[in-house]
């Protein structure tokens, strides 16, 4: 939360490495809680032309939602699924960034789809856990969010993302 420490630290790196691609995006996160939309945009489309990273795709469809522009949002969600099908394809497993983008574009079907094929691989991993927790839950299948739940939180972890989707599900009863 300290921001404007964050922000100092991404510009000091950019005096070094003017073309880094991260620090770009963390000044995009800064400017993006700043509620600076247009500016966090522009220093995102700027990492992405450097480096075609799927992160920065998806970051620039959050913000869209953010600003009220689901299509542009959507369409963005979209243009992040086939990045990421395009590294499945060349042997990375990316299941579980799939899954987390099919949720945030709504495509829950998918994403508990995506999700469930790292479940099979790592069924007791916190974040395969959180993931189907949090699709089951946009489902509206409080029994399966609430087991995975359960397993993710096991760990006794502070993550505060974590424990606010965790509040969120038995809140929903």
């Amino acid at each position: 939360g300290k921001w404007d420490e964050a922000e100092k630290q991404y510009e000091d790196i950019l005096v070094i490495r003017p073309s880094y691609a991260f620090a770009l995006e963390g000044l995009a996160r800064v400017e993006k809680v700043r509620k600076n939309y247009p500016k966090a945009l522009g220093l995102l489309k700027q990492a992405a032309d450097i480096m075609p990273e799927f992160s920065f795709h998806e970051e620039m469809a959050v913000i869209y939602d953010l600003q009220g522009d689901a299509q542009k949002a959507k369409e963005k969600y979209l243009e992040v699924i086939a990045m990421l099908e395009a590294d499945e394809k060349s042997g990375h497993s990316v299941a579980l960034e799939m899954s987390r983008v099919y949720i945030k574009a709504g495509m829950y079907d998918l994403a508990v789809e995506q999700a469930l094929k790292e479940y099979n691989q790592r069924p007791l991993n916190i974040n395969v856990n959180e993931t189907l927790a949090w699709a089951s839950f946009k489902k509206k299948e409080m029994e399966k969010a609430r087991e995975y739940i359960k397993v993710a939180l096991s760990t006794g972890t502070k993550d505060p993302e974590l424990l606010e989707r965790a509040s969120t599900i038995e809140k929903a009863g």
